[in-house]
């Protein structure tokens, strides 16, 4: 009977790893580091011209990251103007393994976007208060701030979501669930805004630069044309949390307005143009966006190894009895 209970529970256990949760995006930037000499940018391709470009890397769900704030920046694409790929990989205890590397970015630059929507022009994935597919979404990311030079005195916000999707020439400005970053002490402090930046909420931790972050950031709407949305972020949440539904002690935001348009339908990795520098300089890893915390939290699956050391453990409890 033991043996049996055993190989029971591991056959959940195997069930529950395979039922992997549904994302929105998972993004590990599992891209190459390299395009001939020099990092390369992700939102785009050397030479492009922005009115016929395709854009840059594709994203697991077969969107490709577009540059966006380019108009005073350079008339066709610059990778010297991008977020750059580079050779790092932010790891999160707890958190399913980090692959690929990682996403540079801040300062004056393009402002990277990726639309939710695998096929142009659908609205199965936008999320808003009714008849899209959630009215809640999330994101993770796991980052590094590793310079602080440029940032405004009163901080400024490095990722969002946005309510557009594709190439734009001057830097998106409607952006929900801002993750916002100001200076204290030697390092920073996280924090977090609905839709504007004079309205972020910041916590009290001094974090030393140069240290792997891990935020979870939650936009709720509340009734169409209503100021009523909220926006919720976890910052080093307990590892114990992950994969479940929303812990407590998170920090909640409703100051403000809304998202224009009642639409998120993209995410952004903000960074300023040549008169508005607002970014620090940051490394970025493992975005993931999802309508649950789960989603978002993924942790690591059992191994089929350990499945068949605990069937193990069983059996020979048996031929003991």
């Amino acid at each position: 009977m033991r043996m049996k209970g055993l190989l029971a529970l591991g056959a959940i256990v195997l069930t529950a790893s395979q039922a992997s949760a549904t994302l929105i995006i998972s993004e590990p930037f599992n891209y190459s580091v390299t395009d001939g000499t020099n990092n390369s940018g992700i939102s785009g391709t050397d030479g492009e011209v922005y009115t016929t470009g395709g854009g840059g890397y594709a994203a697991a769900n077969g969107a490709a990251w577009q540059p966006t704030g380019y108009v005073n920046l350079s008339a066709n694409y610059d990778k010297a103007n991008d977020a750059v790929i580079v050779n790092n990989n932010l790891s999160v205890t707890g958190l399913a393994a980090s692959t690929g590397n990682a996403v540079s970015f801040g300062g004056a630059g393009y402002t990277p976007r990726l639309d939710f929507r695998q096929t142009p022009g659908s609205t199965a994935l936008d999320i808003k208060p009714t008849g899209g597919q959630s009215t809640v979404v999330y994101y993770s990311l796991a980052f590094q701030v590793t310079d602080l030079t440029g940032l405004a005195a009163g901080g400024g916000y490095m990722a969002g979501f946005n309510n557009s999707a594709g190439q734009q020439s001057g830097n998106p400005t409607v952006i929900a669930g801002r993750l916002n970053i100001k200076a204290s002490g030697s390092g920073f402090n996280i924090g977090v805004s609905k839709a504007s930046d004079s309205t972020a909420v910041y916590d009290a931790v001094d974090h030393p630069l140069n240290t792997t972050q891990f935020v979870v950031v939650k936009y709720q709407f509340g009734a169409a044309a209503t100021v009523d949305d909220s926006v919720t972020i976890w910052i080093n949440p307990s590892s114990s949390t992950f994969g479940g539904a929303d812990p407590a002690g998170g920090i909640t935001n409703t100051a403000g307005a809304d998202i224009t348009a009642d639409l998120i339908r993209s995410f952004l990795l903000r960074q300023g143009n040549t008169t508005a520098t607002q970014t620090p300089a940051v490394i970025a890893d493992e975005l993931r966006i999802g309508t649950t915390f789960a989603d978002v939290t993924p942790v690591p699956e059992p191994s089929v190894i350990g499945l068949s050391a605990l069937a193990g453990v069983g059996l020979l409890r048996r031929r003991r009895d």
